[in-house]
């Protein structure tokens, strides 16, 4: 799943958080952000970051957690733009 999704994403900065989270957590763990693939899918990088935010990996990972949520908030696709 993974895999697939990364390669249909344009913006490599949210590419590149969904690698390390898959390789960091697993296939199963990253499964369990659905809310937050799905945002992705959708291209709501804001909202998949505040899918990020709101996990006990994000309070347990500490600074790389933010550093990766940043780099998904950062995205460059938003729905809001064209």
């Amino acid at each position: 799943m993974q895999q697939k999704l990364t390669r249909k994403l344009q913006d490599k900065s949210a590419q590149s958080v969904l690698v390390d989270m898959r390789f960091n957590l697993g296939h199963e763990g990253f499964r369990k952000f659905k809310n937050m693939i799905k945002a992705v899918k959708q291209q709501d990088f804001h909202s998949a970051a505040r899918e990020m935010k709101d996990s006990l990996w994000y309070q347990q990972v500490g600074k790389r957690a933010d550093r990766l949520t940043k780099m998904m908030e950062d995205s460059s696709v938003t729905p809001d733009q064209p």
